[in-house]
């Protein structure tokens, strides 16, 4: 038996897409396509109707009539059962896109196990402002997010990379949210800014008092040099990790180093929403 696939709502082998993708698809041809990448732990799914309600809204913006009502929790689930998956972690990514023609859009659901490393982030930051409103939105174009995580990874060794705004403040990175952490303060980049406001992001803002947060500061302009040199710790969050520490912070002229001793509350974060 071959790995499977959710095709439209029907499970199917995958070896079978290559009778359904369609060379000439705007998929293949220009990356048209969005997504969403659920957590899938402890017999949970994590923020299914947030993901689901995301989809639309890119889907909406994008001018492409899809619905998502068909794509069920139960559905998801009882995919998860019939691959005797249903006591691991999962990464289930939920992709939507011009598979089979130009004219129709598909969605396929892919599962996938997870393994949650609890690494000190080494980060860079790729100090170029590229102001771009389709970075709002969670396409399959991924090329320029993944080409300069490669290359800080190749030049320093990190793990991620960190991106900037004309305001030479830092927004996101490749596939994460920035939060800072100052006097047990939590400081987010502000949402008028163009990038993929996370799922996870959010429902740490919301939830930052409950998890122990003293209050919650939008950083309007994103996240400034100085804020980071005077934060107690920095944090990056996303869907599956839910949140990871940032160990070191390189600028092109200068490495910031945090304690680990003082790394405490993305394992934080994590044990809230997993408990």
């Amino acid at each position: 038996m071959g790995r499977k696939v959710l095709f439209n709502g029907k499970i199917i082998d995958f070896t079978e897409t290559n009778n359904i993708l369609n060379p000439e698809s705007g998929l293949l041809n220009y990356g048209m396509g969005f997504f969403e990448t659920v957590l899938y732990e402890n017999r949970k799914l994590f923020f299914l109707p947030e993901h689901l309600q995301r989809l639309e809204k890119t889907a909406a913006f994008f001018k492409v009539k899809r619905e998502f009502q068909s794509t069920t929790k139960e559905l998801i689930l009882s995919f998860i059962n019939k691959e005797k998956m249903e006591d691991k972690t999962l990464r289930i990514k939920i992709i939507t896109a011009p598979i089979s023609s130009n004219e129709n859009w598909d969605t396929v659901i892919f599962l996938k196990e997870y393994n949650r490393k609890n690494i000190s982030f080494q980060t860079s930051v790729h100090e170029i402002g590229e102001e771009n409103l389709l970075r709002n939105y969670k396409t399959t174009n991924y090329w320029h997010n993944l080409f300069w995580k490669e290359h800080y990874h190749r030049q320093n060794g990190c793990d991620e990379v960190l991106f900037i705004n004309s305001h030479h403040n830092i927004l996101e990175g490749s596939y994460t949210n920035i939060l800072v952490i100052k006097d047990n303060n939590l400081h987010y980049t502000g949402k008028n800014n163009n990038y993929l406001k996370g799922i996870m992001q959010e429902e740490i803002i919301v939830k930052a008092k409950q998890i122990g947060f003293n209050k919650v500061i939008s950083e309007e302009n994103g996240i400034s040099k100085e804020l980071i040199t005077t934060a107690d710790e920095i944090i990056l969050s996303n869907s599956l990790m839910i949140a990871g520490n940032i160990g070191s912070l390189t600028f092109s002229d200068e490495k910031i180093t945090f304690q680990r001793e003082r790394m405490k509350s993305a394992k934080k974060i994590r044990d809230f929403f997993l408990k």
